[in-house]
């Protein structure tokens, strides 16, 4: 202490305080994060103990010292734990992305093998597995026998479905019909208006709202109404799509 009464580290402490937090500053602009939070430990122990440095530098030197290493600490645990999370979050994202891939590869695999019906223009599903894992989207309940897909178009990827080993796209319906899982196109018209999906869609969310009403006679006609003309329209789809196809096939050089 000097003999005028005030400290001479009370002096200096508002410079020094202001040096330690621009120099924190600095340093947090040269570590920047990553996509994952990530960023260099040692550096964010620096900057976290210089900041806590010039707060506790208001006690004097004993304060500023116990505030930089209790900084630097918190600092360096800190961003450590938020590292691990980070190193976690991008193998999450590769892995999907793996995931997505191959399912992709299986897929276009299965359309060469099996037609192009398992790919754009709707058609028959045949099970081929037991699993019910999805990627790139998923299936919506429209009632009791229809499922709608809600998730990645055709050119996004589409849709995955590993029971079928087929791919869908965002729109499409799958009709649990008496003669099995059939697929209606949001691709294929029947009248330059509406694709088969948008038409089916509207018949299968009428015959869930039908299902939950008291079963009399009359709901039960409508519901069978409705039935015939799903299955009509899954005739006239598959028709179509043979045409289709075949005229696809004839245009190849």
């Amino acid at each position: 202490m000097n003999t005028y009464g005030t400290p001479r580290w009370q002096k200096a402490q508002p410079v020094g305080s202001a040096i330690a937090a621009t120099a924190s500053g600095v340093v947090d602009n040269l570590n920047k994060e990553d996509n994952y939070g990530r960023k260099k430990a040692g550096l964010a122990a620096l900057s976290k103990g210089m900041e806590m440095g010039a707060a506790g530098a208001q006690f004097g030197p004993i304060g500023a010292g116990v505030g930089a290493v209790v900084g630097a600490a918190i600092g360096f645990f800190t961003q450590r734990k938020a590292n691990r999370e980070g190193d976690f979050a991008e193998f999450t994202d590769r892995s999907n992305q793996l995931q997505s891939d191959t399912m992709r590869s299986a897929n276009q695999y299965a359309s060469m093998q099996y037609g192009s019906s398992y790919v754009k223009h709707g058609g028959p599903l045949g099970v081929r597995t037991t699993s019910s894992k999805k990627v790139g989207g998923i299936l919506k309940q429209l009632n009791s026998n229809t499922q709608q897909a809600e998730g990645n178009t055709h050119a996004q990827g589409g849709i995955y479905l590993d029971e079928y080993g087929a791919e869908i796209e965002d729109e499409e319906t799958i009709y649990h019909s008496p003669e099995g899982p059939y697929v209606f196109s949001d691709f294929l018209q029947p009248n330059n208006k509406v694709t088969y999906a948008e038409q089916d869609s509207k018949l299968a969310k009428a015959l869930g709202k039908l299902e939950k009403k008291p079963s009399d006679i009359l709901t039960k006609t409508a519901m069978q109404m409705l039935e015939k003309q799903r299955m009509k329209n899954m005739k006239q789809q598959e028709l179509h799509r043979k045409m289709y196809e075949e005229q696809l096939l004839n245009e190849q050089p």
